[in-house]
């Protein structure tokens, strides 16, 4: 019998490694493509000196405080494995353009969390409802963003702690999307835009070889957020 070598981080670790590890995210590459006539989802701010986006083959810069209106579901984005950043929300502004959410504030419409698993809704019993979710996808979710220093699951926005509330059923957690619709926190890899991160010791088994590791630090690039370490791990 083939056993395989497990590890675990008892760092601050990204969330993604309570599924299989993978090392960095693959979610589905797909074409975004937008209908031409969607209903207007919500508000933006920009709250970047040097947001742009590009429409038509052009960059279009947007100075810093515009307010602009976006259309249907935000879209994640994962981050690109030869880059330190993590993954973003894109927002259509229905003129071909998209937004990454590192330049905005969302200050109008649903919130947003992103999947990491292909899975299915859960009732307020834990029981299995009939409807999946796939990887990539983007859900709004019900509850208010707020401040916390010791969050069991939290997430950075504007250099700042956040989380937003899970409920415990059946010895599961969960994010609630609306009315007796609950989502796995474990299924979670992103809030607003943001990577989720858990606290603690976690473990996996890891599918791929050289895979980098990441910690929690609040010196790399003057940002609190998850560095890239210097340490990488074998498959299996």
């Amino acid at each position: 019998m083939k056993l395989n070598r497990k590890f675990t981080i008892s760092v601050t670790a990204a969330l993604l490694a309570v599924a299989p590890v993978t090392g960095v995210v693959s979610l589905p590459k797909t074409n975004i493509v937008y209908a031409a006539r969607q209903s207007v989802s919500g508000k933006i701010k920009v709250t970047q000196t040097y947001a742009s986006y590009f429409a038509n083959g052009k960059r279009h810069p947007v100075k810093k405080g515009k307010v602009l209106k976006y259309y249907g579901t935000p879209k994640y984005k994962p981050f690109d494995p030869g880059s330190y950043y993590f993954g973003e929300l894109q927002y259509n502004l229905g003129n071909s353009g998209l937004l990454s959410s590192d330049y905005v504030k969302q200050i109008s419409g649903k919130n947003w969390i992103t999947v990491i698993s292909n899975d299915y809704l859960y009732n307020a019993k834990g029981k299995r409802l009939s409807t999946k979710i796939k990887r990539g996808q983007t859900l709004a979710y019900t509850g208010k963003v707020k401040s916390t220093k010791n969050g069991k699951y939290y997430f950075y926005e504007n250099n700042k702690k956040k989380r937003i509330p899970y409920y415990k059923i059946k010895g599961h957690e969960y994010y609630k999307l609306g009315r007796n619709r609950y989502v796995k926190v474990a299924d979670v890899i992103a809030v607003n835009g943001n990577y989720l991160m858990t606290t603690g010791e976690t473990t996996g088994v890891v599918k791929n070889n050289n895979v980098r590791t990441f910690i929690n630090s609040n010196d790399y690039s003057n940002d609190s957020t998850m560095a890239p370490s210097d340490k990488y791990l074998k498959k299996g």
